[in-house]
């Protein structure tokens, strides 16, 4: 080892106290670390989510989601686990695994079908959920409206949740949100009511999930995502600052300053998930878990 200019294990000397970027692993010329002491901090780039280990072995990274930095890893077993990417000052309302929140139709709880239980729908990838179903009614709806007093969007407010379409009913004739809403919560396809989140309609022309955001309790505006209506289990997460809302729908995010950024002076916005059936049948959603916090 040359030190000042040369080679540092092998390769060349980039700015002033690095090298340049390489690989420490097994296959690698830099060969694995074995034990790693820091006096300071460790910084990750956000990436894409890597394959699943070999047997044995954990990998940690950050990806980025709704404009954070969000710590995920992932066993070589299993499915990756994702971090609330800043721990809360306040949390007012957390709901985890079906517990908790305000059931305006109360589901039935199913569980992993590795449990031995022949719960319709349940899968081991995808855990344990709560099914929500609908009277076959048209305009019949059921969900779940958390009672929490609203928080204002200059409270940094952040809401996770994690939902499946049509876990035994079709997925036609049908109206779904998932949002941050302020006053009534959001039953119509384009409803007066501010707020910011997630629609999807079988009763307008998009055929894929809408980012929605409603700054003034007029029509609103609707962004399509890209992403279609499917069997998978979906994540969604929004946040506000005070002056921008921020949408990320698995990993497609946007970001506004056109959403509920002005109601922050005497409003709050709650969480809701709401399925509606547009038909005399019913319509069922999964729903896995949910978080909310704020910094007040």
């Amino acid at each position: 080892m040359v030190l000042g200019g040369g080679l540092i294990s092998g390769k060349p000397k980039g700015a002033p106290g690095g090298v340049v970027p390489h690989e420490h692993t097994a296959a690698g010329a830099g060969g694995p670390l074995t034990d790693d002491e820091h006096e300071g901090f460790s910084e990750y780039d956000a990436i894409a989510e890597p394959a699943a280990p070999a047997a044995g072995k954990l990998r940690n990274w950050v990806v980025g989601e709704a404009g954070l930095a969000v710590p995920s890893s992932r066993p070589s077993f299993g499915n990756s686990h994702r971090f609330v990417a800043r721990p809360p000052t306040r949390t007012f309302g957390a709901i985890e695994n079906c517990f908790g929140g305000y059931l305006v139709s109360c589901g039935t709880l199913q569980y992993y079908a590795s449990l031995g239980t022949s719960s319709p729908g349940a899968s081991d990838a995808d855990g344990m959920l709560r099914l929500f179903t609908t009277a076959p009614s048209a305009d019949a709806y059921t969900g779940l409206y958390f009672s929490v007093g609203g928080a204002r969007p200059g409270w940094c407010p952040f809401f996770v949740v994690r939902f499946k379409i049509g876990l035994l009913t079709a997925r036609t004739s049908i109206r779904f949100w998932a949002c941050l809403y302020c006053g009534s919560y959001p039953t119509l396809d384009a409803p007066a009511v501010k707020g910011f989140g997630l629609r999807f309609s079988t009763s307008v022309p998009d055929t894929n999930f809408m980012f929605w955001r409603n700054g003034d309790g007029g029509a609103g505006t609707f962004t399509n995502t890209g992403i279609a209506i499917d069997g998978n289990v979906h994540t969604l997460m929004l946040r506000a600052d005070g002056t921008n809302v921020y949408l990320d729908l698995d990993g497609v995010a946007v970001n506004y300053n056109d959403g509920p950024t002005g109601v922050g002076v005497t409003e709050g916005m709650r969480p809701a998930v709401e399925l509606s059936t547009l038909v005399n049948e019913a319509r069922d959603f999964g729903f896995y878990s949910a978080y909310m916090e704020s910094d007040k």
